[in-house]
Formats: C-alpha cells, structure tokens, sequence
C-alpha cells in the first residue's frame, strides 16, 4: 500500500511553473524532518503563499538520490544558492507527474476546501501524510473526476 502526502511549494522559494515545463519527473530535495517517501507514494503537491491550492498529482518513483548541478531535472530554485544545497544535501526524491490539475480542480482543491474535509494543515511547511484520512481522499479524488485512482498511483 503507498502512502498519500500533501506537499507544500512555495512560490518565493522556486519556479513552480517550470516545474515539469518539458520534462515527465523532477527531483525534489528531501528535507531534514520530511517523511520517509517508498517508492509508489503519491504526493500532491500543494502551492503555498497566494494560491493555496493542490496544483499537481505526482507519484514518487525512486527516494534517496544523489544528483550534481548537472544532473538534478528541477533547476527552478529562485535563489541559486538553494540549488548548491540541494546538491549538498544529497538526498532527492523522483517524482513522475501523473496530472496537473486545471484551474478549476484547483479551485476545488484549496486549504478552504481541504480543510472541510479534514485536512489538519501543515506542522511547519512540512508535507503531511494523508494515507489514513479517506474523507478528504474520497473528496480529493471526486475533484480530479476518477480519472485518478491515488490510492494505487494509477489513471
């Protein structure tokens, strides 16, 4: 069974409309208290600040990588001093868009909403395990027509 991850990106921090501009996967780094990703979790990625809403469903394809500056497929850090941490930090996970959302599933998939259904927010920007709160993944699904099943990665 994966796992279900709400995860937060912030838009001061990187370019989040590049994200997979061209490319299927892209690493992100693994953050010191962040959760032990297995390969075949889901995690929705959630774009913080102004637009407060779940803007891509990806699945997690492979966890503890290394990259160079060379290698990484996420060059959208705004700072570049967050890409050389990033490389220094040794630890990515791969995640393989399955969907991005459209503006109005997005809509549906705001904190306001997703806090109706029972999602908790965020302890400290970290990204949340969702696995065990089948109102809000029932909800979540619902949003993105069925045409997403997230408790198995599949569509």
């Amino acid at each position: 069974m994966c796992n279900i991850y709400i995860i937060p990106e912030n838009l001061k921090r990187s370019d989040i409309d590049t994200f997979f501009k061209g490319r299927i996967s892209i690493l992100l780094k693994h953050g010191v208290n962040y959760p032990k990703y297995r390969v075949g979790d889901i995690g929705l990625l959630y774009i913080t600040e102004n637009v407060k809403k779940i803007r891509f469903v990806t699945k997690i394809i492979k966890t503890n990588i290394p990259a160079t500056e060379r290698e990484l497929t996420n060059p959208t850090w705004n700072n570049p001093e967050d890409l050389k941490k990033q490389v220094q930090n040794n630890n990515n996970d791969e995640f393989q868009l399955i969907k991005e959302l459209a503006p109005e599933e997005q809509d549906l998939l705001s904190i306001k909403n997703l806090r109706e259904y029972g999602f908790s927010d965020f302890p400290h920007g970290l990204p949340v395990d969702i696995t065990d709160n089948k109102n809000l993944i029932e909800y979540i699904e619902s949003v993105i027509n069925n045409r997403i099943n997230i408790k198995n990665g599949s569509n």
